[in-house]
């Protein structure tokens, strides 16, 4: 055994059914923030200006909203 094997802290086991609900839940998360990101895109699409997006976990709460200061808002003639 090497020196530096010896000093080493001991790895902890982690049950794979925790394993499992983290890279779920990780997973569940990316699904709404790319959710939120393409109404962000299509809101610019139709509106124009910048768009931002905020995912509240704690609150439960997503806001998609302009951007301010990022041009003029109107929809285009096809969507109006």
């Amino acid at each position: 055994m090497r020196e530096h094997d010896s000093k080493r802290a001991p790895s902890l086991a982690i049950h794979p059914s925790i394993v499992k609900a983290a890279l779920s839940a990780t997973n569940e998360m990316a699904e709404a923030q790319a959710a939120a990101n393409y109404l962000a895109e299509t809101m610019q699409r139709i509106h124009g200006g910048m768009w931002r997006v905020k995912i509240n976990h704690v609150n439960e709460c997503v806001t998609v909203s302009r951007r301010i200061g990022s041009g003029r808002v109107s929809p285009k003639p096809e969507v109006a």
